[in-house]
């Protein structure tokens, strides 16, 4: 052979991309907007930002909540958690405008020319600009009992008897529109989510029943007898209004549930746009059994089953947990069955062996079945 030295180089420079899979693709968050009409640019902006009543609630400081900027951060970090993009910071996207001399982000808006050119220099596959159309959460509140003094909690609460319900309800819209890297719009769709939490209680002297969609907890005083198996949302504006908005905090909150569930969906629609394709499920397909390893107060859900077993983030698995089946006479165990008692989104592949999702429905426990929905 001429040339061995040549050939060989040649073939040590081909090593690396051997076996290689599809590569990430690259995508740039350009900027949101908000059209929301948000009601208060301080938290929640459910509690006034007066002294009296900081003194009142107890809220030392409060949080700047920028959506613009929140949403965008947001979505690069769901953009990340996929696996099969990769986000451009804002840093880089600025540094490349000024290089090419786009003085406003919002020209990109208008001009396919300054799109291609900004997507030629940072390699991107597709670029975003997004939208915050709706963003609140609301409060439906009744009450009845006996005479007393209610107050906020750490205040007093004297009550012979007395009901009380609440049912919350975040809601988040958004507005997405994606271009290809030739600038060129591909399309413009809207995604609007929201997340519920209800919980009611009874109170009858020092004794209080608190019952929720995540359980019942029973008190006596202000000393909880049995708490919940799991942390609720938070969805109170004193406390609401002292949360970083995007931080990791913010995603125990209901805002948190309906942004999160807002931006899965973004990031599965671009994925039906520019592609890779999920992966198929059809009836002969190989059906993925593991078990929920742990669940967080939160509702976070991680499982045995990872890119070894084929899952894939925005897969849905079912919760199911066992039952036996016994004679009603003799006690004998006659069989198994399994019921649903969840279902859980997978947000994450963090290892061949680990994935992680959300609870969208029902419940999950440690050591409970997850596998492929039965049809």
């Amino acid at each position: 052979m001429r040339y061995p030295l040549i050939w060989a180089a040649l073939l040590l420079a081909a090593l690396p991309s051997l076996g290689e899979g599809e590569a990430v693709k690259r995508v740039a968050v350009l900027y949101f907007e908000d059209h929301s009409h948000f009601d208060s640019p301080l938290g929640c902006g459910c509690i006034p930002d007066w002294k009296i009543f900081r003194l009142l609630f107890g809220t030392r400081s409060r949080e700047y909540w920028d959506l613009k900027w929140g949403f965008r951060k947001m979505l690069n970090e769901h953009l990340d958690a996929s696996g099969v993009y990769r986000s451009v910071s804002p840093r880089e996207i600025e540094e490349a405008c000024k290089k090419l001399g786009i003085k406003k982000l919002k020209d990109l808006s208008k001009k396919k020319e300054l799109r291609a050119k900004l997507a030629d220099e940072l390699d991107l596959d597709a670029m975003i600009i997004g939208d915050v159309l709706r963003f609140s959460q609301e409060r439906l509140r009744g009450k009845m009992g006996g005479g007393g003094i209610a107050g906020h909690p750490g205040t007093a609460y004297l009550m012979r008897m007395g009901a009380a319900g609440y049912f919350y309800i975040a809601s988040v819209g958004l507005k997405i529109r994606v271009f290809d890297r030739s600038g060129e719009e591909l399309s413009t769709f809207r995604v609007g989510k929201r997340a519920t939490y209800s919980k009611g209680s009874i109170k009858t002297g020092l004794f209080q029943t608190i019952i929720t969609d995540l359980g019942v907890e029973t008190r006596i005083g202000r000393k909880p007898v049995k708490k919940l198996e799991k942390e609720p949302p938070i969805v109170e504006p004193y406390r609401l209004d002292m949360i970083k908005f995007a931080s990791p905090e913010y995603h125990k909150t209901l805002f948190g549930q309906a942004t999160d569930a807002a931006l899965e969906e973004v990031v599965l629609r671009l994925r039906e746009l520019i592609g890779p394709p999920l992966p198929a499920e059809t009836p002969g397909s190989k059906a993925i059994r593991g078990k929920v390893i742990h669940v967080s107060p939160d509702g976070t859900v991680f499982i045995n089953l990872g890119s070894d077993a084929g899952v894939w983030v925005g897969m849905r698995l079912e919760v199911v947990k066992p039952v036996k089946l016994t004679d009603p006479d003799t006690g004998e165990v006659l069989g198994e069955t399994f019921e649903r008692a969840g279902e859980v989104q997978i947000i994450e592949v963090l290892s061949p062996r680990l994935s992680k999702g959300r609870l969208t429905e029902g419940q999950a426990e440690r050591g409970d079945l997850v596998r492929t929905p039965s049809r």
